[in-house]
Parts: C-alpha cells; structure tokens; sequence
C-alpha cells in the first residue's frame, strides 16, 4: 500500500488498531511522511471548505429561482408555512 493509500485510511479511521500503531510509529520516524500527512490534511480541510462554499451558492440560486419567480407563489406559501411557528 503506498504512503497516500495509508495517509487517508489513517486520516479516515479506516485502520485497525495494529495498523495504526504501525503508521503511527513511522510518522514519529519520517519527517517526511508527517509532513506530507500535515499537508493532505489541509487539503482535505480546503476541500471540504471549497464544497461549502459551493453547495451554498447551489442553495442560494434555488432560492433565488423559487423565491423571486411570481408563478411559483403557492409553493412559496406552503414554505413558509412550513416554517411558521
């Protein structure tokens, strides 16, 4: 298994325990692998920043194709009465 493959099992806490005190133990050893350990996690942070980003301007556009098109005033009202407390 390459050194990705093992990075994102251990990042996904897909390892079994002897696995992991195993990966474990060659980042204590590798400079170079625990770096490149801190670097994937960061581009996993950014990703997963880039796809927030990005399902809220999908969410924002549905919301302005619903909300501001006059023919679709019924569906507007049985939202809002969803919502009313």
């Amino acid at each position: 298994m390459s050194d990705i493959q093992q990075m994102e099992k251990y990042l996904s806490g897909a390892m079994d325990t002897a696995e992991k005190i195993l990966f474990e133990t060659r980042l204590n050893d590798d400079a170079m692998l625990k770096l490149n350990l801190v670097l994937q996690k960061k581009v996993y942070s950014l990703l997963g920043i880039y796809h927030r980003k990005k399902l809220k301007q999908e969410v924002e556009e549905v919301h302005r194709a619903i909300f501001n098109d006059p023919a679709k005033i019924h569906y507007q009202e049985s939202i809002y009465k969803l919502f009313k407390f």
